[in-house]
């Protein structure tokens, strides 16, 4: 019997997961199962076991076998343990180890977790893109690198380089790089109340709206004049831009590109890039092959 490995994107309040080969390679649909991020310890534990149950009787109509499981999660995040550390989102599972739950309804299968920022540019990873950074564009702003063909992290495992609450300006990167920066930005140069979202200020943009084409070409002089610094200083040979926000990188990459030094190039799995992730995660032998500390 074929062992597969089930692949999860722990981020939102949407769980994605489905099961792939070790060549990452889908034998499955991408099926999502609902969490309640704010509910209690046992509605999360609940999500968890039923996602697993799902996966399992998904493997079963298949005739594949669940050998390995790896977890894509945002941090703060005990990856070793499977626990949790998050104040912000989930926090009635703090300090909670989740590794139990999937195995409970799975067996005694490996359940590895890795940083989000890790599946995304492991999802993303190209041959002609030599030691790549990505910066991912959401409700926040999150960033990794690789060197020589494993993933720079600190000695939790989360991203040697973190940007998203660097200094900038007159506040921080987040502050004016992120879904809440757009809209605000929006708000106030068109006048309207801020209901409008990322999305449709771009479809605006598309349109000849002046204002929300500012709010773009704002956007890529803020990330230029961020990454024009940064890239260089890590050594990066490439850029690869993701996250929702990717999505109107029309509006924004042409002119950013002109302010970097090394290629630019969107996203190429914005929806799947962290399940593909976890797949070659788990291919690289997990954090010892996919992963370099940096002290």
């Amino acid at each position: 019997m074929q062992s597969v490995m089930l692949a999860i994107d722990a981020g939102g309040t949407n769980f994605k997961y489905g099961l792939m080969t070790r060549s990452c390679d889908m034998v499955s649909p991408c099926l999502q199962i609902a969490v309640q991020a704010e509910g209690s310890a046992r509605q999360i534990e609940d999500s968890w076991r039923q996602l697993s149950k799902n996966a399992l009787e998904i493997a079963q109509s298949l005739g594949v076998n669940i050998g390995r499981v790896c977890v894509s999660t945002p941090g703060p995040f005990d990856f070793s343990a499977g626990m949790s550390r998050m104040r912000h989102k989930f926090p009635a599972i703090y300090g909670l180890p989740i590794r139990p739950w999937v195995q409970g309804e799975l067996g005694d299968v490996p359940v590895d977790f890795l940083h989000d920022s890790t599946a995304f540019i492991l999802g993303e990873l190209r041959k002609d893109l030599i030691d790549p950074a990505c910066v991912m564009l959401g409700t926040g702003f999150g960033f990794a690198c690789m060197k020589e063909g494993k993933v720079l992290v600190d000695e939790t495992r989360t991203p040697a380089v973190v940007l998203w609450n660097r200094s900038f300006r007159a506040g921080t990167v987040e502050d004016y790089i992120s879904r809440r920066a757009i809209r605000a930005s929006y708000a106030k140069k068109a006048g309207t109340d801020g209901r409008d979202d990322v999305k449709e200020i771009a479809q605006k943009a598309r349109l000849g709206d002046r204002a929300a084409s500012q709010v773009f070409d704002e956007l890529a002089d803020d990330l230029g004049e961020l990454l024009s610094g940064v890239l260089p200083k890590i050594g990066s040979g490439s850029l690869i831009l993701g996250g929702q926000i990717s999505l109107s990188g029309d509006l924004f990459a042409p002119r950013l590109q002109a302010q970097l030094s090394c290629p630019l190039v969107l996203s190429a799995h914005p929806d799947a890039a962290a399940l593909i992730g976890c797949a070659r995660f788990a291919a690289m032998g997990g954090a010892q092959g996919g992963e370099r500390v940096v002290r």
